[in-house]
């Protein structure tokens, strides 16, 4: 199978092609573009070529066409030796040849009569096979045959005794008497033949067209006999069934045929839980894939649901629908078959015709077509054996040769076969489900499955079922020889009851998770742990996880160290977080599971795939350089990618324990949810990195990490995917929400701690700070919260306690200082300050040091004013201009030093978070400074001196608006002037279309010629800009005079025209012009400039306060890390600290560097944002469940569990509440006399939620009988009518108020036949009468009665614990206490009164079903009907009469 592998792979790369070449083969030599080829090649090999090609090589073909040297086909592919394609479909059509058979009828007998539908023709007999003699093997074929040759294959197809009397030629003839044929025996086994396949391809359904489009189905014709590994290999190796994926389920559906019709509430649910059970599993659907039943809906719901998958370069269906058919019941089968090299593509029509008796089309819907072949004809059959095989092979272990695959049994409807593939698969432990509703088989088996309980019960009126559903056709005294057999079977059935689910499809439950309840029950008795995990993995596909902790996670399950760590790794790829949460609660340990080599596999598996959330990852890496293809991720590109993402990055990994081998994939991480919260933000996994958040370390700081990642991937992400960008972001503020909720609830608890989290350098994330990481991720929101701010404003303060304006005061009066009421002073954990502590401390706080450097720079203005407007002398260089010079060096120093020490971890971001564009300024102006003062040595350069000291006047004013960021009101504005100042440079961008267009245009018509000069330039764009501001220049668009004078005082009078020409003249078209760019420039363009401002106004104006908080973090960290000398004298800190920092490098001893907090402190605040962060999310999981919608889901959803208590524990023997009605009154309360006694039909109306009781039809003798005896009672009924609408209307008439209770000596039994009935006195049957024929006495318990409230009173409850009725089930759903007295269930929506509601029901006395009755309805309708109710029961009272 080597050859075929390989084969298959190329094979596995290319497109579906279609059967013949494209319709342009005989263009191809035309315009093939690029250079010419060094060999000719003919137009259909280079259509073949071309045709073999990629995806991805097509891709480029119409750009290789237009670069010389180049064609649209590679050169090199026309020098391969044989395309890879069609070397494939030959290996695949030589192993289909090689191992399946098909079967045809070598010997024509006619039938016997009565076995086919009779005919009139000789043409049309059909032979024992079931086929007609034209049809035989040889007669015709994929290829016309000739009449000699039909004629010579008739010679050994029709017996001797029988050509007499058929042949070809008497086709047209009448039959013959069947008596005067001759007798001629037909044995299948020898009139069946096998022979190599000759039907396989692919078909193409030509008439039906699909919205998303079509691929053709693969098929393959086999015998029953062959080999079902040879066709699984078939399926696995050449079809390529198994991807994109391999399933993890086999989900088989039987059911009717011809006679199944689903309506659209049981369609649309059948439909649902079918693809979305496929789709979860990646399952195989199996039907018998002809075009009508249960298989035509099975391929609506996979039209509806399918999709296609692309693997490089070959498309893959999702959903995987596998048609196992008989051969001889296809409609068109002559179609399929082939001349021995297989059709690709057979052209199939399908119909949505079906006869009776004749073949079926196909259905369109399917993907994969398995023909079994026995040689029949005409006849559905052949196939169940071998379907059976082929699930059972399916499902056994792949150490048995199987492929390991449950497979579930779907009935939905059917006829018997349906019951036998029920039992068959039963027997071979594959489970079923039942989906109750859909009729006949189906139906049949969930009644039997509901009345069984080790015996089957109600055995009568199954069997009654039984005749309803298949007895039409059967002769009276057949039908209980026919039933019987059924009936054995359905018990063959029940003794696997544990493999068996009962499924309603009038119930809101889902079809996915029955499935998945029948998987479970089937493995259930598996006590194996190989078992439990596989359990496991298909309750991780479904995402149960509540029936994982349930059937699969119980006490006494014991699983071995490292089983569960498979799962778990799935369970993480799968981003199934209450299943990961799970596994951990059951011993596993994160810190355990999670090594090196795990960590790069998830990393491996999660690129593996293409979707667009993780392609993006190995776009950021390959633009980086980090890898040469997206495929290609390792942890070092991990690390590499962090520190681009993050500035700064550590991978903590740690030995294994010793019993583990000593290689780096075994290495553990020391933070390993910090490592799953990494992979999942990488990979935009937002709920494992929210579940990885939670179950990690460090809350806040981690949130804003990931808010940091968040926010540079979002920096990376290309404009032409927006919408990945914007998710990105929207993940971005969640976390960062997340932080600042943690933060204030910290600190809500304690404010110090919460400052002290602010403030820690995270050893988790390589020793930054919160603070650090949300100035570089701009989380302003984090930064402007209540911790935030305090930490910011004690660190700007570090001190002191005064206001700002006593500091200013103490800075020009430092005696001041000496006064503790004036100048108060925070002692920071010390006893208390001496007078040099508290000098050290003012003048060191950041607030002190600003006040300093802006008095002291304003004193540096006002020197360079003077110099710049006094003092420079242009013959030589003044002494203030050599101080300002050394001052403005002093301040690029400082500047320099400020950079290096700003709290960043990279000097990129030290660069990208405080060397902003002022930065950038100053440091231009401060060489331009020097530049000029160098220059200003020589004489001749003193004007280009003034000019650059002036410029450098200029960058030193526009100094003074980095003070103002200090102010609340005006550093926000500085932030609206640089917004402001980015989109005037889009604005000018526009404005330099116009005023180009209409300065050249109106240069060119006010001269008539000019001579080259810089002027031109200056015109160009002097006047349009000035005439933008107001300055028309009209005076500048007359003809220059003094110029046209000047030219014409030239002797020469040629010369004198010419130099007329290079003056300016007016011209008519420059007014228009000049009009027209006004109205642009001042209307349109200014306007649209003013709008623009108004919007940046008003969307800073909204977060002004965010802002200004922003701002003031860098303005803290920028003077906490300056000097306490402000320039000029901080050049002497500055040349200590250089001297200090080369003895540190060049000599041995070394300083000692000390820690922010010890081991044992951020234990401690670790455990206390911990808790906080647990007391947010319960108080977020509280709130939660407070909200109308959680509480309206709740309350369904505990209506329909009472619902099913009420159907399936408290009436288990019965078939529901509705029978329940029906048995009591039957049995408990009493059967009326034979002469009253009129059988009753339970009739359910589908519009109404009552039960109505209904006389079944009467023959003619019964209406003559009846007709007589009205007659007769007319007069006595007439008196009593009066009497009897007063009794019912009362609900407290003396009736009902009679003790009604049976006889204690008759107890309840479920079975109506051995109960004995005592005589009951004709008042009571009166009563029970009328009870019984009130319409509106009896109302079926539904969702909107259970809140009702229900007063039972003693003698109620007295009689149903008489009756039977009020046993330990009744009493537990009623919540009860076991004494008598009074029972009172009220409705509630409260949490605290939840569980009560639950349990509300209906008693079952007839005087409580009158109370019910009565109370049925809401406080606010018995208001409105009041006067409506008499009219209402005389209504009901008539209609039962």
């Amino acid at each position: 199978m080597a050859g075929v592998n390989v084969g298959m792979e190329s094979m596995s790369n290319r497109v579906y092609p279609s059967h013949s070449s494209s319709p342009d083969t005989n263009t191809w030599t035309q315009n093939t573009g690029g250079g010419h080829m060094s060999k000719p090649h003919s137009s259909e090999s280079y259509a073949k070529v071309q045709n073999s090609l990629t995806m991805e090589e097509v891709r480029w073909s119409e750009m290789r066409k237009k670069i010389p040297g180049m064609g649209r086909v590679p050169r090199t592919k026309f020098y391969t030796e044989e395309d890879g394609f069609e070397r494939a479909r030959q290996e695949n059509n030589f192993f289909i040849r090689t191992h399946f058979k098909q079967k045809e009828c070598f010997r024509f007998v006619p039938a016997k009569k009565g076995q086919l539908p009779e005919v009139k023709k000789v043409g049309d007999m059909r032979c024992e096979c079931g086929e007609v003699l034209l049809q035989h093997h040889g007669m015709q074929g994929p290829t016309q045959n000739s009449h000699a040759d039909r004629e010579m294959v008739e010679s050994y197809l029709v017996p001797d005794e029988l050509k007499p009397y058929i042949s070809i030629d008497k086709k047209n003839n009448d039959i013959p008497n069947m008596k005067d044929l001759p007798s001629v025996s037909w044995n299948a086994d020898t009139a069946i033949r096998s022979s190599a396949t000759t039907s396989f391809g692919k078909i193409s359904f030509v008439n039906v067209d699909a919205m998303g489009g079509q691929k053709p189905a693969k098929y393959v014709r086999l015998a029953p006999e062959d080999s079902i590994d040879h066709l699984i290999e078939l399926m696995e190796v050449h079809w390529k069934i198994n991807q994109p994926k391999l399933p993890n389920l086999v989900i088989s559906v039987v059911g009717g045929a011809k006679n199944c019709k689903l309506d659209g509430h049981i369609r649309e649910k059948f439909s649902t839980g079918l693809i979305k059970a496929a789709k979860t599993t990646d399952a195989w659907l199996i039907t018998s894939g002809f075009n009508m039943g249960v298989m035509k809906y099975v391929g609506m719901a996979v039209k509806d649901g399918q999709s296609f998958t692309w693997n490089n370069d070959r498309m893959a269906h999702v959903l995987r629908c596998i048609g196992i058919a008989p051969w001889g019941y296809v409609n068109h089968r002559k179609v399929l078959e082939s001349d021995s090299q297989g059709l690709y593509n057979a052209e199939y029509k399908t119909s949505n015709i079906i006869l009776h008796g004749q073949p079926v089309p196909l259905n369109a819907n399917h993907t994969h077509f398995i023909f079994v072949d026995d040689g029949f004809r005409n006849r559905y059959g052949g196939v169940a054996a071998f379907r059976a095989k082929f699930e059972n092979r399916v499902q056994q272990p792949r150490e048995e040769g199987g492929l390991g695959i449950p497979v579930v049994l779907v009935v939905v409807e059917g006829g018997t076969d349906a019951i036998d593939d029920a039992k068959n698969s039963l027997q071979q432990n594959i489970p079923v489900v039942v989906c109750a509703g859909t009729g006949r088989a189906a139906d049949i088996l969930s009644y039997a499955y509901q009345h069984y309980t080790g015996k089957l019960t109600k055995e009568n009126k199954l069997r009654r079922k039984i005749q309803e559903a298949y007895g039409s056709k059967w002769k009276e005294e057949e039908k209980d020889e026919k039933t019987e057999p059924i009936l054995e079977k359905i018990k063959l059935c029940l003794k696997k009851k544990d493999l068996m689910v009962n499924f309603s499809m009038n119930k809101n439950e889902d079809l996915d998770l029955a499935i998945l309840s029948c998987l479970l029950k089937a493995k259930s008795g598996e006590a194996t742990e190989k078992e439990r995990l596989n359990q496991l993995r298909l309750a991780l596909t479904w995402d149960r996880v509540d029936i994982a902790q349930e059937d699969i996670f119980r006490e006494d399950c014991i699983w071995t160290p490292g089983s569960l760590d498979n799962i778990l790794m799935d369970a993480i790829l799968m981003e199934r977080v209450e299943f990961v949460h799970l596994i951990l609660q059951q011993g596993v340990v994160m810190k355990e599971f999670l090594n090196k080599g795990r960590l790069a596999l998830l990393y491996e598996k999660a690129l593996s795939t293409k979707k667009a959330d993780v392609v993006h990852l190995g776009r950021i890496a390959v633009r980086h350089g980090l890898q040469r293809s997206t495929e290609d991720f390792s942890m070092k590109s991990l690390k590499i990618l962090m520190e681009k993402l993050m500035d700064k990055y550590t991978d903590n990994f740690q030995d294994p324990p010793p019993n583990k081998s000593q290689i780096d994939d075994n290495m553990l991480c020391v933070y390993p949810y910090k490592e799953i919260l990494i992979w999942s933000v990488l990979l935009l996994k937002q709920k494992m990195a929210k579940f990885a958040w939670e179950m990690g370390g460090e809350p806040v700081t981690s949130a804003i990490a990931v808010s940091r990642m968040y926010g540079s991937m979002a920096t990376y992400i290309n404009r032409n995917e927006q919408a990945l960008k914007d998710r990105i972001l929207e993940y971005k503020d969640e976390f960062e929400l997340l932080a600042v909720e943690v933060l204030d609830e910290c600190h809500v608890k304690d404010h110090e701690k919460a400052m002290m989290l602010v403030e820690r350098c995270s050893p988790t994330w390589s020793d930054m700070s919160s603070l650090a990481m949300a100035a570089s991720a701009y989380d302003r929101a984090y930064l402007a919260s209540v911790a935030c701010q305090n930490s910011i404003s004690i660190t700007w303060k570090r001190g002191i306690v005064s206001p700002w304006q006593r500091v200013l005061v103490c800075l020009f009066m430092p005696f001041a200082l000496m006064s503790p009421r004036y100048m108060e002073m925070s002692f920071m954990g010390e006893q208390g300050f001496n007078i040099k502590q508290k000098i050290t401390t003012f003048y060191t706080a950041p607030i002190t040091k600003f006040a300093n450097h802006t008095l002291m720079y304003m004193v540096f203005l006002l020197l360079f004013t003077y110099m710049l407007l006094v003092d420079f002398d242009a013959h030589r260089v003044t002494p203030i201009e050599c101080i300002c010079i050394a001052w403005i060096f002093t301040f690029m120093v400082d500047d320099i030093y400020t950079l290096l020490t700003f709290p960043s971890p990279t000097f990129y971001g030290k660069l990208r978070d405080w060397y902003g564009f002022l930065k950038w300024l100053d440091l231009i102006n401060f060489i331009l400074a020097f530049i000029a003062f160098f220059i200003h040595f020589w004489e001749d350069w003193f004007e280009v001196t003034k000019i650059m000291y002036c410029i450098n006047g200029v960058i030193l004013y526009i100094r003074i608006l980095k003070t103002y960021t200090a102010n609340a009101n005006l550093g926000p504005k500085m932030v609206m002037i640089q917004r402001m100042m980015a989109e005037l440079k889009m604005f000018v961008m526009v404005l330099l279309v116009f005023l180009l267009a209409y300065g050249i245009s109106s240069q060119a018509l006010l001269y008539k010629q000019r001579r080259p000069s810089w002027n031109i330039l200056k015109d160009v764009f002097y006047f349009p800009y000035w005439q933008l501001f107001g300055e028309i220049f009209l005076d500048d668009l007359n003809t220059d005079s003094d110029c046209m004078e000047a030219a014409l005082r030239i002797n020469d009078t040629a010369l004198a025209a010419k130099e007329q020409l290079y003056c300016l003249q007016n011209h008519w078209l420059v007014y228009f012009l000049l009009a027209a760019y006004l109205m642009v420039g001042n209307v349109l363009l200014l306007n649209l400039l003013i709008a623009i401002f108004s919007h940046v106004f008003d969307t800073i104006e909204e977060n002004s306060i965010e802002i200004w908080k922003y701002q003031m973090y860098f303005l803290t960290m920028e003077f906490d890390n300056k000097t306490a000398f402000v320039p000029p004298f901080s050049i002497f800190a500055h040349v200590y600290l250089i001297f200090k920092w080369i003895f540190r490098r060049t000599c041995c001893r070394k300083g000692t560097k000390g820690v922010q907090f010890s081991k044992r402190h951020l234990e401690y605040l670790q455990l206390f944002e911990k808790e906080e962060m647990t007391n947010l999310l319960r108080t977020k999981k509280a709130k939660d469940k407070e909200t109308i919608e959680t509480k309206i889901n709740l309350l369904q959803k505990r209506n329909e569990e009472l619902f099913k208590v009420l159907e399936e524990d408290f009436f288990p023997e019965l078939g529901g509440v509705e029978d329940h009605h029906r048995h009591f009154l039957e049995t408990t309360v009493c059967p009326l006399p034979e002469t009253q006694q009129k059988e009753t039909l339970l009739v359910k109306e589908d519009t109404k939620e009552t039960i109505v009781l209904a006389e079944p039809e009467e023959d003619e003798e019964a209406k003559k009988k009846k007709k007589k005896k009205l007659k007769k009672e007319k007069k006595e009924k007439k008196k009593r009518e009066k009497e009897e609408r007063l009794k019912l209307n009362n609900f407290d008439n003396p009736v009902f108020k009679q003790d009604i209770v049976p006889d204690k000596t008759l107890q309840f039994s479920p079975h109506p036949e051995i109960v004995t009935p005592p005589e009951v006195s004709p008042l009571r049957t009166n009563s029970l009468t009328e009870t019984l024929q009130r319409p509106g006495l009896y109302r079926r318990i539904s969702s909107r009665s259970y809140g009702r409230d229900i007063d039972l009173d003693s003698s109620d409850e007295e009689f149903m614990h008489r009756s039977g009725h009020f046993g330990k089930g009744m009493r537990k759903a009623l919540n009860v206490p076991s004494s008598g007295g009074h029972l009172s269930l009220r409705r509630s929506l409260s949490r605290e009164t939840s569980d009560s509601e639950e349990n509300n029901m209906r008693a079952v006395s007839p005087r409580l079903f009158t109370r019910m009755a009565r109370e049925s309805s809401t406080e606010d309708e018995r208001k409105k009907n009041k006067k409506k109710r008499k009219k209402l029961r005389k209504n009901m009272i008539s209609d039962t009469d």
